[in-house]
């Protein structure tokens, strides 16, 4: 009789800590936990596009840059635990940013997020806004040679109800290779630098059509990404942007992305020229190196390549 009542209250104790070991609810909220996930915001996103996921570093722990994240795209369930679209390759916590495909496993008729959860400690996670996505009755291209292509994950094989959104939920590992820590030299001649981005330091001027001194969030091409931050010199962000402007054969049109400095009475200065991408890709990479000051203001520059009038810049941002 004590052996069978050890052997329950053994495995009460078992139900209690696996209970308890699982700290993201299995339906979060939106904008929920205590790391801020500032993309991807609400959409819609088109099917096919590139879109980033993007963190704020905002939680304190030990040794950031050896702790890693892993990412999640979620869908929305209603009376059930939310499904597992797919898992995008781990990340270091102070990268702060990731990218996904919208693939045609996200339904059309889908509400999705994304999770990103402390790979050590799973009580310290956060989810981005729900965001839905359209058709615009595109094919994707055949062949894609840019860096985002490559995090098309393989988790698509994963479509369990994954009740557990912890680090230990799905065991896939994407097929993706990372999004790496170094910028790709760009290929752009738009501005007179073709350097690196994290070595580019031209004071040369804006592409023709755009002001020298562009107001923020202004132009037609809506760029959601940098936010104001502050963010964390040695860090990694994303330009991210929505292919919000009719313009023909999207996946055959590019667009220029630069990072720029505030300069006051005068043209703002060149820091970096990422590389080219299609316009519907929607998202960049580039890390915050030594050349930004603390005192500095910056912010991102998207412009179309074969019309120059059509752009958009970011939040100006701040570094620390």
């Amino acid at each position: 009789m004590k052996s069978q009542f050890f052997l329950a209250l053994l495995a009460l104790f078992a139900f209690i800590t696996i209970s308890t070991s699982v700290p993201v609810p299995s339906n979060p909220p939106p904008k929920s936990g205590t790391i801020q996930v500032t993309a991807p915001t609400k959409g819609p996103w088109a099917r096919y596009s590139y879109q980033s996921v993007s963190w704020n570093a905002n939680v304190a722990v030990p040794n950031q840059w050896q702790q890693t994240v892993h990412v999640y795209i979620y869908q929305v369930v209603s009376g059930a635990a939310d499904k597992l679209i797919e898992q995008l390759p781990d990340k270091s916590y102070g990268n702060t940013w990731d990218g996904f495909q919208i693939t045609d496993k996200y339904p059309l008729d889908g509400k999705f997020y994304a999770l990103v959860v402390l790979a050590s400690d799973a009580t310290v996670y956060g989810t981005s806004d729900v965001f839905t996505i359209f058709s615009t009755g595109e094919k994707p291209p055949a062949t894609t040679t840019t860096s985002a292509s490559a995090t098309t994950s393989s988790a698509s094989a994963t479509t369990s109800s994954a009740s557990n959104t912890t680090s230990s939920v799905p065991t896939t590992t994407s097929s993706a290779s990372n999004t790496t820590s170094s910028v790709p030299t760009t290929t752009s001649s738009a501005p007179t630098t073709t350097s690196s981005a994290s070595t580019a330091t031209s004071s040369a001027s804006t592409p023709t059509g755009v002001p020298p001194n562009p107001a923020p969030k202004s132009g037609q091409i809506q760029v959601t990404a940098p936010t104001k931050g502050p963010w964390a010199i040695g860090s990694y962000q994303s330009v991210s942007w929505n292919a919000n402007v009719a313009v023909p054969n999207q996946w055959q049109q590019t667009v220029h992305v630069y990072i720029y400095q505030v300069v006051s009475a005068a043209p703002d200065k060149l820091i970096a020229t990422l590389p080219d991408e299609p316009y519907g890709n929607t998202w960049d990479g580039f890390q915050i190196t030594n050349q930004y000051t603390k005192d500095g203001k910056y912010y991102a520059l998207v412009v179309l390549a074969s019309n120059p009038s059509i752009y958009g810049t970011s939040d100006i941002f701040t570094v620390v």
